[in-house]
């Protein structure tokens, strides 16, 4: 009856749980009667090949693992899901190349994005359109671009081009084709998607041309937000950060500066 109870606990979205319940059950010599238990019988005894061979029915039990910052199997899940290549798990991979901007552990951070990035790779071109829509994302798109790269995708129109060398942080080419960075970046300031105007303001910021600092202002005045204030007054440019300022202060709002090294981006360092 234990161990009946113990098993209706494996979907537990908490990782200790879920951990403590694998423990108590190969304590007790439990084996698996099925292949959705056995995916949770080698998740347990860290057999990941065991993992591999059952493929689909291993993809729930990894998914949750590869959510889930606190769980210590969240690198290997991610590897194995790579070499399983359901179809279904190529947004939750890119998902969690996003989340990991808010893993506190350097080293852990820079492993799950190899892990990842290796996983989405064995999906080559199966995995582009969803690559694609995340190089507007300024976190994910400078390893999404590199996946990019690695399975022979190509940018094939202007708009692309400038979102691919923006993701690559690749400067001087947008300053030599800046015309079209200019303008294409305008267009995704203007439109309504957060994720277009962070990463467009950023881009601007990064490249460092002040021939569009009056456009950024303007853009401040006619739809300031508090996370365009916000990049302005970590930009390093005296003139967005006193921007910035007046406009804050006239909004009646308080926005501090990043502590030092956290900002997205400087004036001319992309």
């Amino acid at each position: 009856r234990v161990t009946v109870a113990l098993k209706n606990s494996f979907g537990d979205l908490d990782v200790d749980v879920r951990e403590a319940v694998r423990k108590t059950l190969l304590a007790k010599n439990w084996q698996p009667e099925n292949k959705k238990e056995q995916a949770q019988y080698c998740i347990a005894k860290r057999d990941w090949i065991l993992c591999e061979e059952l493929g689909k029915y291993a993809v729930e039990p990894l998914l949750l693992e590869l959510k889930q910052e606190k769980s210590p199997y969240q690198v290997e899940a991610a590897r194995v899901l790579g070499q399983i290549k359901d179809p279904a798990t190529i947004e939750p991979l890119i998902t969690a190349i996003s989340n990991s901007q808010w893993i506190d552990d350097e080293y852990k951070q820079k492993t799950l994005i190899n892990s990842v990035s290796r996983a989405l790779q064995k999906f080559g071109i199966q995995a582009v359109p969803a690559l694609k829509a995340t190089l507007t994302q300024w976190y994910t798109a400078q390893y999404t671009a590199e996946i990019l790269q690695n399975v022979g995708w190509v940018p094939r129109t202007e708009e692309e081009e400038i979102h691919f060398l923006v993701a690559r942080r690749a400067n001087t080419d947008l300053q030599a084709l800046w015309p079209d960075t200019k303008r294409i970046l305008l267009n995704d300031i203007e439109s309504k998607d957060s994720d277009r105007i962070n990463n467009a303001l950023y881009a601007f910021i990064g490249i460092g041309n002040e021939e569009v600092i009056n456009d950024l202002l303007k853009l401040l005045d006619n739809n300031g937000s508090i996370q365009i204030a916000e990049a302005y007054l970590n930009s390093g440019n005296d003139k967005l950060v006193k921007g910035a300022v007046n406009w804050t202060s006239d909004q009646g709002l308080v926005v501090k500066k990043y502590s030092e090294g956290n900002s997205p981006v400087e004036w001319g360092k992309l």
